[in-house]
């Protein structure tokens, strides 16, 4: 018979501390807060590195293109939707070495398009995630030059 008071009294200890109270669930939710914020901070730097990656790809695609547009019309294209429509520059055997896609850099922006030197030579720019000249890192701005 000794055992069943002790019993009731592990019973009555487990009813009381049966639940979290609210200081342990806002600790519980501050340790994971915490460790969301430094986990997906570098996903974020990450996801824009390979932004500037696929960016410079992109140019060297474009640059490219631009090359074929020129064997083909003995010109520079006056303007980066020339390769992707046809126009009385590139006459009845007009065939588009570009796609509307490619006229875009991976933050959604439309390259910046320059002709150079007399007619020829180019420059193609990506103005960065900020969508603005001049900045740094990511934000900073993307140039490649042609031929």
């Amino acid at each position: 018979m000794r055992t069943a008071p002790l019993h009731r009294s592990i019973a009555r200890r487990l009813e009381r501390q049966a639940g979290l109270t609210l200081v342990e669930i806002i600790v519980v939710l501050v340790i994971l807060a915490s460790l969301m914020y430094f986990l997906t901070g570098g996903l974020f730097k990450q996801a824009e590195g390979a932004r500037v990656k696929m960016t410079e790809m992109q140019l060297e695609k474009l640059k490219s293109a631009i090359n074929q547009y020129r064997l083909m019309n003995n010109a520079l294209p006056p303007n980066l939707e020339a390769m992707v429509n046809c126009s009385g520059q590139t006459g009845r055997a007009c065939v588009p070495v570009a796609q509307e896609e490619d006229l875009k850099d991976a933050w959604g922006t439309p390259f910046v398009y320059s002709i150079e030197g007399s007619g020829r030579s180019y420059r193609i720019k990506s103005v960065g995630a900020d969508a603005r000249d001049g900045g740094s890192g990511v934000d900073g701005d993307i140039i490649k030059e042609g031929p």
